[in-house]
């Protein structure tokens, strides 16, 4: 049993549990013994719902990663893959079957798709002659893996996504500097020297691209002036190739011209209480201890449901981008339960598009608070930061990644 799962209200070891069963009662399927052939990006959130002895008690006996050519050599009985629903993987699948060695005797082929069967790519695998070959074809719906007690994720990808630690270099306190000016308003509407400075020196396109669009954020766009100076500046010193990730940065919003409306960010800053001057990192009493003294919109938003309640910050709400609303959900008269005294509610709070890590922390101080009367539960599609975010709207990431 994980017991980093099984700490708060919620169980999510349960969720684990069931995963399990569900992957045991696949295995046993194919009786006797087995090589799994593994997508290389399941590997990780496999090994957070089963250990390699759970596989070994169900006679797996070889585990390779899937790659084109023939399979390796293997004295067994099923060969089992366990794919993410790919066409491009199906092609390296339908390779490996037709470089089956025919002078040894035949081994029973059966595939997992992981998290959902595919009518496309089991076409894919018919086109190429292999489809009859399977025995089992089934799906193994993994949507949230649990990665700790309070932290469930959709990502499979990045299971092993750890947080790397920043140098306290001198380059890094001025980047944050810069940063921490930029969400407190301090010359946001003209050209920031420290930006200039870094594109003149080549410093690697996402720490430029992060800037540039917390300015432009910030400042509810960029000046006409301001905004093709970084433009002309980035495209001359990068590429410009470079052109397709400026403009996903616009269609995100994060990248725009300066309109006639008002810049709202003050007001939403002031009213939520996104900046604190005297956060205190070594005994921190608000959530903007994560980011040394921004509170992160989303957890605010979160708070402030909580208590006093959204229609406080009806105005701010307007503000934000997207709409907003609130549903009560009616449960059945034998569903409600009365809570116990001192007994804290759960909520479950799920991103959509990714959450940060400063965000997971902000959220689980407030668990802690002692008056808060809380307890959540985080879920997401994705763990992220804001190096992967904007590498993820990048048209060429693997070229500027340094």
């Amino acid at each position: 049993m994980a017991a980093h799962l099984s700490y708060g209200r919620v169980n999510l070891n349960i969720l684990r549990e069931a995963a399990r069963k569900e992957l045991r009662e696949f295995l046993d399927k194919c009786a006797g013994s087995k090589a799994i052939v593994w997508d290389e990006y399941l590997t990780g959130p496999f090994g957070l719902i089963a250990q390699y002895s759970l596989l070994k008690e169900h006679e797996v006996e070889k585990m390779f990663t899937l790659k084109s050519g023939r399979l390796p050599a293997a004295d067994v009985k099923n060969i089992i893959f366990f794919v993410r629903p790919r066409l491009e993987l199906m092609d390296i699948i339908a390779e490996n079957i037709i470089s089956e060695d025919k002078m040894h005797s035949p081994r029973d082929l059966h595939i997992l798709f992981v998290p959902r069967r595919s009518m496309l790519c089991e076409q894919r695998l018919k086109e190429q002659g292999v489809l009859a070959s399977f025995i089992n074809i089934e799906e193994y719906i993994l949507d949230l893996i649990p990665y700790d007690g309070d932290l469930l994720s959709m990502e499979y990808e990045s299971a092993f996504r750890l947080m790397s630690l920043i140098p306290a270099s001198e380059a890094f306190f001025d980047n944050l500097t810069v940063e921490q000016e930029f969400m407190t308003g301090v010359e946001t509407d003209k050209v920031n020297t420290y930006i200039e400075d870094s594109i003149a020196q080549k410093d690697p396109l996402i720490k430029i691209l992060r800037l540039v669009s917390m300015q432009s954020v910030c400042n509810n766009g960029l000046k006409q002036k301001v905004f093709d100076y970084y433009r002309r500046e980035i495209l001359q010193t990068y590429g410009y190739e470079h052109i397709l990730t400026l403009n996903n940065l616009e269609k995100a919003g994060l990248l725009k011209l300066q309109s006639n409306s008002r810049n709202n960010y003050p007001t939403i800053r002031k009213t939520l209480k996104l900046w604190m001057e005297d956060a205190n990192e070594q005994n921190p009493n608000d959530i903007s201890y994560v980011y040394s003294g921004y509170a992160p919109l989303s957890i605010r938003l979160t708070q402030v449901l909580a208590r006093p309640g959204w229609r406080s910050i009806e105005e701010v709400l307007k503000m934000l981008p997207g709409p907003h609303f609130e549903e009560r959900q009616q449960l059945p008269a034998g569903l409600h339960k009365k809570r116990q005294q001192g007994e804290n509610r759960t909520t479950l709070v799920f991103f959509l598009g990714g959450v940060s890590y400063a965000e997971i922390a902000a959220l689980r101080f407030l668990s802690q608070m002692e008056d808060s009367g809380m307890e959540y539960i985080i879920a997401t599609t994705k763990l992220l930061n804001g190096t992967t975010w904007i590498k993820s709207l990048m048209d060429r990431p693997e070229a500027q990644t340094s």
